[in-house]
């Protein structure tokens, strides 16, 4: 549940590890909220830790207004803590960036298949498509799973190459 809508709850924890993780210490928390019955996402709550900075970023997008409010605070020791908040419009249908593969997995999915959605970020909306190729055998641990090689369009592909990371 999230405000009282019936929601799926997807948590992420990032961090670096070993000698990079020492060396530029960084983690990043990202729970998303996503309506069950339409799978269209309601709130993002992202927090990053690097070094002495930290980020909190919250986003919440009204599907039925068509309206959403980011709202950013950056605290870094030494410095005055920052705050940011804008108004964003929601695309009809649109996925967010860390909605998609969780997304892709209510379709049908097989071997020629072919999927295409909307992906707002960053205030701007890229078509997502995809086609399933072929179907694949790959070892996790110890047990084997069947799982489906998906070629995405270069043109999503081209737009995430070089994304950039909000600034710390």
């Amino acid at each position: 549940m999230w405000n009282g809508i019936p929601a799926f709850h997807f948590s992420s924890h990032i961090k670096k590890v070993k000698l990079i993780g020492t060396l530029y210490p960084y983690v990043q928390t990202v729970d998303i909220y996503c309506d069950r019955a339409k799978f269209q996402p309601l709130y993002a709550d992202v927090h990053i830790h690097y070094r002495k900075k930290h980020q909190h970023t919250e986003i919440r997008l009204d599907q039925a207004t068509l309206r959403g409010e980011e709202i950013e605070n950056t605290e870094e020791n030494g410095s005055d803590p920052t705050h940011r908040k804008k108004f964003l419009g929601v695309t009809p249908g649109a996925q967010g960036l860390f909605t998609v593969l969780h997304f892709l997995r209510t379709f049908p999915l097989k071997p020629g298949y072919r999927v295409e959605f909307p992906v707002s970020h960053d205030e701007r909306n890229i078509p997502f498509v995809a086609e399933g190729v072929k179907l694949e055998t790959i070892k996790v641990g110890k047990e084997e799973r069947e799982t489906l090689l998906l070629k995405v369009e270069s043109a999503f592909a081209r737009v995430f190459a070089n994304v950039r990371s909000e600034p710390l």
